[in-house]
């Protein structure tokens, strides 16, 4: 009796092992997209459990400062800058463990800089009369997805993105 025991035990535990894994395994996006018009991802998320997830979207683009000489001309700086901007979102599931998401990151600003906008030099303006006024994205570069589980407090997805445009078509491929 007591080896039919073990080995039911054993048994046991083998099963709950491999459902623990698959169960951790499971979460994948059906449909997923980049597009344009400020950086947006949209997709359905499936293999989450019944609970209410956090979707956050990080971007870095590409930007150049828009320059403006004391007449109050405007000109594109010279020199390209880099800045990282960020959204969440929050979702819960349906009865299936799947939702759709839509989560869009808008086309940085000056205030993206975090307090140190750049300065006239960093930007390429032409000399030191002139002020920078804004900046105008030139191409998202890179992106990056996390869903966390809001219940369990445990990032459940984690992906990296290099985007850009190729013959005019904008895509983010998995890095």
């Amino acid at each position: 009796m007591g080896r039919s025991l073990r080995a039911l035990v054993i048994a046991m535990l083998i099963v709950v092992a491999t459902a623990a894994g698959a169960a951790a395994g499971s979460f994948h996006f059906r449909t997923s997209s980049f597009s344009l018009g400020s950086l947006t991802f949209n997709g359905i998320a499936v293999g989450l459990g019944n609970a209410d997830y956090t979707f956050e979207l990080v971007g870095t683009a590409t930007v150049r400062a828009n320059c403006v000489n004391p007449g109050g001309t405007e000109a594109q700086g010279r020199n390209d800058l880099s800045v990282s901007v960020s959204n969440t979102a929050v979702a819960s599931t349906d009865e299936n463990g799947q939702t759709p998401v839509s989560i869009t990151v808008e086309d940085p600003t000056l205030a993206d800089f975090g307090g140190s906008a750049p300065s006239k030099k960093q930007a390429g303006c032409p000399n030191g009369n002139w002020t920078v006024a804004n900046v105008t994205v030139v191409g998202w570069t890179a992106a990056h997805l996390t869903v966390t589980d809001n219940s369990a407090g445990e990032i459940v997805f984690e992906q990296s993105y290099s985007c850009g445009t190729s013959n005019g078509v904008f895509a983010c491929t998995a890095a």
